[in-house]
This record gives C-alpha cells, structure tokens and sequence, in this order.
C-alpha cells in the first residue's frame, strides 16, 4: 500500500496516508479528509510556506471553511455515507444541492442517505428526490441511476407486501398502480381495504381466491382485470369503489357473493357468466351507474336487495330457472319502464318493489301471485298487469 505525506485539512496535523483511496480518517482528530485535498494542503505549506494557497486547491473542509464546488460537498458526502453517519452525509448533501441544484448526485445522496446506502428498507418519502435527480440527469446518467437503484427498487417494492404461504395479507404501499408479485395465490380478507390512491391493480394469473372486503372502500380504483384462474371473490370484495365503471367476472366464479359490489356508484358496466348459478343479497345495492345487466340463465333466486337503489338501471330479464326472488329485490329501480317475472318464480317476498311509480309496469302470473308474501306490492304504486 502506497504510503505519501499529507496534512489534515482539519487540524492541520502530519499525517502519512494511502494515495490510492478517495479518503481516510485523519488519526489525530477522527475527521474525514479527501485524500488529494489534504495532499495539496501537504504540498502548499510544505512547499510554499505561505496563506495564498491556490484556488484550484481550496476546498470547503466537512467542518465549514469557504467551498466552491458542488464536487466537494459530494465526496465530503460519500465520505460521511461509508461512515454510516448518516446525518452528517446528509447535510453534505444538501449544501452540494445549494450549491448546484442541477447536480443529481446531491438528490441520489439523498437518496442514499435515506435507504441507508441501499441496506434499509425505508418509507416512500425518498422517492421524490429520486425523482429530482432523474429530472436534472442525463440520459447517461438515468442509466447509472436506475443501475444503482433496481435491485434496491425491487425489495422496497416488494416490502409492501404482507405475503404468508402465498396468502397476500397486507397491502401498505401508496402506489397509484399496483402489480401484485407472482406466485400470490390469494388476496387476503381486506389486504388493500381503503387504499383511497390505487388507481389500477394487475391481478397474476397464480391468484385463485380474492378474500372479502379485499378492495373494500378503495375510492380510486377505476380499473382492474381479474384471470380466469379466479374461482372464488370474498362478499363485499369491492364494495364502495366508487370510482369503478366496469368490471368482468372470470368464467370459473360459480357465486357472487353478498355485497360484492355494493355502493359502487360508478359502476355501468358489469359481464357475468353463464358459470355463476347464485347472486348474493344486496350484490349491486346502490349501484346508481349501472344501466344494464343479464342474469345467467342457471340463476334460481335473486338476493334480498340486490338491486335496490339502482336507479339508472333500464333493461333487465329475470331468467325462467329463478323460483324465488327475496325481499327489496328491485325497490327503488325508478329507472326501469316495466319487468315481467317468468312463471318459474313461486315466491315473491315483501317489499320487493318498493318505491315504484305508476309510470312503470310489472307483468305478472295471476296464479303464481296468490302465493307470494301479501305485501309483495308494499308501498308500490307501479301499474300490475296479471297474464293467465
């Protein structure tokens, strides 16, 4: 190891130090020193004797004299960085982008700084100074910046995810656009519950089963796509996403269940397969958006409110497998001009269209009808035609 005379640029004590190394820790006073500074500082009072050190040579020292460049701020810095102490780094930082703002290695410092020189897994605030040095660097730069930081990028990513034998317990990111990790097989029982920021979820094809109340109340969410691999969704899995409009049921759900899309209010746009044969109570309850929906054909009973409040809804057709159709079923589906309940249906119960005006008309089997519930038409003033 190369050994050459130096002065601390700190205390001004001799020092013997290693020329290939970019900085050391003067013996005398613990401080950090850049091993050329502290060589020129050697040089110049060594050789000349004199205050009038050359400017090219001048440099802030980590404890405050005169700076002027950027560059210094920055290897003083990584000096405290390779330290571990991470305050003083910061501050280095900082005076770096003071100084030079357009310079992104002062914000990826501070980056560093708050990852830990990439070994702690931190929160999300670092981001918006990564995001400050992609801005100010070049192409170039952008490469050496997104080298540095993937790997570290990935785990932080993945560090939002609770996953437990392939179960996705917890969600606690704030990402607008979420991809959930593969080999998750479930999305547990309200993992992403009142994620008000998720925009969009990326759902992979090893998920199976997505719990109850899994997006419950994720008042953002506009789009999601869920695989076929898909065979069972929790109740009330996406209630209250307002911000849905539409949405496809993979072809391998057999049940959907209570709730699952209750107060989404956005929501005009709903595809359900043939493969589903139950529709919980309340499913679509105050779905104010939703103009349109066919009931597959296996369907034998239709859930207690499952659309009341659906007051935009236009064109519905009961299937003739429904035999039952349970209490508040269609109250308050003002938008529908008339509905004609099939001769399969035995029992009708209470309330089941309440709130309906005389604008709007319900055909019935005049048989069928003397053996439903006696207040089937409570508080319904819809014209009743009765078939034979």
């Amino acid at each position: 190891m190369p050994f050459v005379p130096a002065k601390c640029t700190q205390c001004g004590a001799a020092i013997q130090i290693d020329n290939t190394r970019e900085a050391g820790i003067c013996i005398h006073c613990q401080m950090p020193f850049i091993t050329e500074k502290a060589v020129n500082n050697y040089i110049s009072q060594t050789h000349h004797n004199t205050q009038n050190i050359d400017q090219r040579i001048i440099v802030k020292n980590i404890v405050g004299k005169e700076m002027n460049e950027a560059e210094d701020y920055i290897k003083n810095g990584d000096v405290f960085l390779n330290l571990e102490e991470w305050d003083n780094a910061r501050k280095q930082y900082r005076k770096a982008i003071d100084s030079a703002p357009a310079d992104w290695r002062g914000w990826f410092g501070l980056v560093k700084v708050a990852t830990e020189n990439f070994t702690y897994l931190a929160d999300d605030s670092h981001l918006q100074d990564l995001e400050k040095a992609l801005a100010v660097a070049t192409e170039q730069d952008k490469r050496v910046i997104e080298k540095l930081y993937d790997e570290y990028g990935k785990q932080q990513y993945l560090s939002h995810f609770g996953i437990e034998d392939g179960i996705l317990t917890k969600y606690t990111g704030r990402d607008n656009h979420v991809i959930i990790p593969d080999g998750v097989m479930e999305i547990g029982n309200s993992s992403f519950n009142k994620c008000f920021h998720l925009n969009s979820v990326a759902i992979p094809s090893s998920v199976t089963t997505i719990g109850a109340g899994a997006f419950a109340g994720c008042g953002g969410l506009k789009s999601i796509t869920i695989p076929d691999s898909v065979t069972e969704i929790g109740g009330g899995a996406f209630k209250r996403c307002t911000e849905l409009t539409s949405i496809t049921i993979p072809h391998g759900i057999t049940s959907i269940n209570y709730n699952l899309f209750s107060d989404c209010t956005a929501l005009k746009n709903i595809i359900i397969p043939d493969s589903v044969t139950k529709i919980g109570c309340r499913a679509f309850l105050r779905c104010t958006a939703l103009t349109n929906i066919i009931i597959p054909h296996g369907i034998t009973s239709i859930g207690d409110q499952l659309f009341c409040d659906c007051t935009a809804l236009t064109n519905i057709k009961i299937p003739d497998s429904v035999w039952l159709i349970n209490y508040g079923a269609f109250s308050k589906c003002t938008g529908l001009t008339s509905i004609s309940i099939p001769d399969s249906v035995k029992i009708i119960h209470d309330g089941v269209f309440f709130g309906w005006e005389k604008t709007q008309t319900i055909y019935v089997n005049k048989k069928n009808s003397k053996r439903w519930h006696k207040r089937w038409k409570e508080c319904c003033r819809a014209n009743i035609i009765y078939r034979k």
